[in-house]
């Protein structure tokens, strides 16, 4: 009952700034509003700003500007009557608190259980791509800074037919159970660190596998898409066919773009981001590839 109590608190901080934001909105000159000032309005809540310009379009007041501008217009001529506004802000709990909003204090600690959830699929998709000798599932070793606590982390290993040792290249994974947002890429980006290359992974509720468009217009519209380029990250879609489907699914969006690391870099990176079983399967390849070029010396002989 606590939680629920604290949640209705969280929601009611949101109403209180819907009427003012109404106002806001119909005293300007062309009834709009950039997503810039719209923001500025929100202050600490602009995390939320897409959850909250939705819910206030589906009450029909007003719309949603498209495009990378983003920002609100109203629907109506100016002199939104007041009893409207109060209307629509006793019905706007209900487009708040649907799932993956984020608002209620149960959702931000059942988010936590959510995003476990997602570990273990994408750890068995990203192996069925045939790209990684190993993928780890970092559930039970989060700890240490920011950079070391990769949800997941994927290994790829080479060897040279005239060098000793193999040369691994790690690849941080950033696992998020709802839309993401700059600071989620902010995240994933410190993984680089350690990591020649990183993905921000995200769970999309609304998304089926088919309907791509709308989902890269938000992320374009959010500028997500312009923080991946610039941090050199990949994403990836957690999505579920059908909903209420407990078989996840998972579509590279983009491509993670692989950068150069010392090999001493990556070696530091090892010991925080990888347990001791993945820790002894590079031993052992290691030993493999030495063997070989053991043999290899000696046929030269």
């Amino acid at each position: 009952m606590g939680r629920r109590r604290g949640a209705k608190r969280n929601v009611h901080e949101i109403l209180s700034l819907t009427e003012p934001l109404h106002h806001k909105v119909n005293d300007t000159a062309d009834q709009k509003l950039g997503k810039a000032e719209v923001l500025d309005h929100l202050r600490e809540f602009e995390t939320y700003y897409s959850h909250i310009v939705t819910a206030l379009a589906r009450m029909q007041t007003i719309a949603e500007k498209s495009g990378r501008p983003g920002g609100i217009q109203l629907r109506m001529g100016k002199g939104i009557p007041l009893e409207m506004v109060a209307v629509n802000r006793r019905d706007l709990p209900r487009h708040l608190s649907r799932p993956g909003s984020g608002f209620t204090t149960r959702q931000r600690k059942d988010d936590r259980l959510l995003e476990r959830q997602l570990y273990e699929p994408l750890r068995e998709y990203l192996e069925e791509l045939g790209q990684y000798q190993l993928v780890e599932n970092r559930a039970q070793l989060r700890h240490g800074k920011k950079f070391e606590n990769a949800d997941l982390v994927a290994v790829t290993f080479s060897s040279l037919s005239y060098h000793a040792g193999i040369f691994p290249k790690l690849t941080g994974i950033e696992v998020k159970r709802s839309f993401p947002t700059v600071k989620d890429v902010q995240q994933a980006a410190a993984y680089l660190r350690y990591c020649q290359s990183a993905y921000l992974c995200f769970f999309d509720c609304e998304y089926t596998g088919k309907n791509l468009d709308d989902m890269m217009t938000r992320l374009r519209d959010e500028g997500i898409w312009d923080a991946l380029g610039t941090s050199d990250i990949g994403l990836i879609v957690g999505f579920c066919a059908q909903k209420h489907s407990p078989r996840y699914h998972f579509h590279v969006l983009k491509e993670a773009p692989e950068q150069t690391l010392d090999p001493n870099v990556v070696e530091q990176g090892i010991d925080p981001l990888l347990g001791e079983d993945s820790k002894a399967e590079l031993r052992n390849a290691l030993q493999q590839q030495m063997v070989k070029l053991i043999a290899r010396v000696h046929d030269l002989h």
